[in-house]
């Protein structure tokens, strides 16, 4: 039983890092500080083919895993990106 209090802790400050870090990543891209990043994403959408948001979340995903892939769903779903091009995972 000591064991629970352990688990219920890990879990906790699991949800509450995976939630900041999309909340953050989230605010980054919408008020547009991803975006600066032209200078890095420019060669690697020439590299990979894929278009400007979707390298975009492809860098959030080396910041945080979590985040980077609820950005790729975000563009899939606003349909600014397509499943089959959205990352090269896919």
């Amino acid at each position: 039983m000591a064991s629970l209090p352990v688990l219920l802790t890990y879990l906790f400050e699991a949800v509450v890092l995976l939630t900041l870090g999309i909340l953050l990543a989230s605010i980054l891209v919408e008020t547009g500080i991803f975006s600066r990043l032209n200078g890095l994403t420019r060669p690697l959408c020439r590299i990979s083919g894929l278009s400007h948001e979707s390298t975009t979340s492809l860098l959030a995903i080396f910041i945080n895993p979590t985040a980077g892939k609820a950005m790729d769903a975000g563009l899939y779903y606003d349909e600014r990106s397509e499943k089959r091009r959205s990352s090269p995972r896919s």
